[in-house]
């Protein structure tokens, strides 16, 4: 049962990653518009157990790197 209960802890990071990555494109910023460019970026998060969310975050930003090549994800460790 508990690797049934780290997969979908995976999947929840990599949902929420996701999340927060599409609110991140949307963000404000000095461009001409949408979110549709082509550039990369880097998205920093703050994680605090190294188990379990920071693992979350790094599967997840190599799932999203699959699409998105340019993308980095910067991942504060908290203690």
């Amino acid at each position: 049962m508990s690797r049934l209960v780290t997969r979908r802890s995976v999947l929840a990071g990599s949902f929420a990653l996701a999340g927060a990555t599409t609110l991140a494109a949307c963000g404000g910023g000095s461009g001409s518009g949408g979110g549709s460019g082509s550039s990369g970026g880097t998205l920093k998060v703050w994680a605090w157990d190294p188990a379990f969310n920071i693992y979350a975050m790094r599967e997840a930003e190599k799932i999203y790197q699959k699409d998105h090549p340019d993308f980095r994800l910067e991942i504060t460790e908290m203690a």
